[in-house]
């Protein structure tokens, strides 16, 4: 296989995935427990996801006319629209959990900073929203 500068990242993300995972794994105790937990997951997604990554990658080396249909596929005006609509659709799904998800929390009894971040995140992305509306609106 051909090693262009994505396969070279990640194989040096896949490599820094093995080692957090490695670490996090040898050295958990109790002082430690919350850095070595961050470490197995960040080293475990590091991992998968540069995995995956690479076996595309080496899928697409041995199949360039799919690589390139995929290519086509993923830049087809139709196939944008889907998405778009898809991702819209998620984020207004979203939004109503994002209300309820608060009063959720209180009612559990959890911490007032978990409830003000997520109103936070509810806030952030209402405003996201609204500032692409207005820019959006300008430009059409």
């Amino acid at each position: 296989m051909k090693m262009n500068k994505t396969v070279w990242l990640f194989t040096i993300l896949l490599l820094l995935g093995g080692i957090l995972t490695v670490a996090g794994l040898l050295v958990i105790d109790e002082s430690t427990e919350k850095l070595a937990g961050i470490c197995v997951g960040i080293g475990s997604g590091l991992f998968s996801m540069s995995a995956a990554n690479l076996i595309v990658q080496g899928y697409y080396q041995k199949h360039p006319k799919l690589k390139k249909q995929a290519v086509i596929d993923f830049r087809d005006e139709r196939n944008t629209a889907i998405r778009m609509k898809a991702k819209a659709k998620a984020f207004d799904i979203m939004f109503v959990v994002m209300i309820a998800l608060p009063f959720l929390f209180i009612f559990a009894g959890i911490s007032l900073w978990v409830v003000l971040t997520t109103i936070g995140l509810y806030l952030f992305g209402y405003f996201t929203q609204l500032f692409y509306m207005i820019k959006y609106s300008k430009q059409m």
